[in-house]
């Protein structure tokens, strides 16, 4: 029960229905269009002439072709060649790295053993610990860039999967004053559990900074047809528009300086497309955002090779 020039938005209503009667074909690319549940669309709208026996328009045909799952399946794409580009320099930056950072390490300790002054102890003490938070680098570029061929698929119950990560954090929750609202199904497929538990833990710990002041996080599992799908919703700060298109970029954050490294979400998204499953986000800027994980329940045959593989080896 509403105008078209209030779904469209006057000035693609304006381009889209002229007054005039159109002489030539046109094509209006990408408008984003916002439907009656507040879902928004991309379309291409497609405006050609209506002519009669003689060749002369005399009205117009308008089609909308909604290509929202296009762009979103471009965007992944494009997404996935980032991610493949980098995975193969991080495993080298990592290795590089590492080697000086082990003697730096064995070299603090042996100071420590040996500069007792209060000082010194204290200046140790932060080299150790930025020592460390390279290190975690280093740990997340190698996870970044490991072959999932390493890991065997296996049979995982979601629930018991999610379970576990949640006694491991009850007590952090307690102390930023969050409640917890859990709506967890058995939900049984199979997937490389460890790696899997990485994913959930990535986003549950994001859920958890963005809301510094307390707030309600919420885990839902769920069945539908051949899919099992996981909801982890927050109503934190919530992701600003303009970054949401970049939230899966390696290295990127919006974090403070030192509290994050941006690979988080990005090993997700690799290792849940190991899976042949999608990451998708919905965020509000101050009222929270939601990660949907949507993981196929019935193996592929990419997936019986490698338990295949698995059972030979062992």
């Amino acid at each position: 029960n509403r105008h078209l020039t209030e779904v469209l938005g006057l000035e693609s209503f304006r381009d889209t229905f002229t007054p005039d009667t159109l002489a030539r074909y046109q094509l209006l690319s990408e408008i984003t269009l916002t439907a009656s549940r507040g879902e928004k669309k991309i379309f291409d709208v497609a405006r050609t002439p209506l002519l009669d026996n003689q060749m002369r328009a005399y009205g117009t045909i308008i089609v909308f072709e909604d290509i929202t799952e296009k762009i979103h399946l471009q965007q992944q794409l494009l997404t996935s060649e980032k991610l493949a580009s980098i995975g193969l320099l991080s495993a080298g930056v990592a290795h590089e790295i590492n080697t000086p950072l082990t003697g730096i390490s064995s070299y603090v300790q042996m100071l420590q053993k040996k500069l007792t002054d209060a000082h010194y102890a204290q200046i140790l003490q932060k080299i150790e610990a930025q020592t460390e938070r390279v290190n975690r680098i280093i740990k997340n570029l190698l996870n970044f860039a490991r072959n999932p061929a390493d890991d065997s698929f296996q049979r995982v119950d979601l629930k018991d999967s999610l379970e576990e990560i949640i006694s491991l954090i009850e007590y952090r929750l307690k102390s930023l004053n969050i409640q917890l609202e859990l709506k967890l199904n058995p939900v049984i497929i199979y997937a490389q559990r460890e790696r899997l538990q990485q994913v959930f833990i990535n986003i549950i710990l994001n859920a958890l900074d963005a809301m510094p002041g307390g707030g309600k996080l919420s885990i839902e599992t769920s069945h539908k047809e051949n899919l099992a799908l996981i909801r982890i919703s927050d109503t934190g700060t919530g992701i600003k528009p303009e970054h949401l298109p970049r939230i899966f970029d390696p290295f990127f954050t919006t974090k403070g300086i030192g509290k994050g490294t941006g690979l988080g979400l990005s090993i997700s998204f690799a290792i849940v497309k190991e899976h042949e499953g999608q990451i998708l986000v919905d965020s509000a800027v101050g009222k929270g955002t939601t990660f949907t994980i949507i993981l196929p329940t019935i193996l592929s045959d990419k997936s019986r090779q490698k338990i295949a593989m698995t059972g030979k080896s062992s």
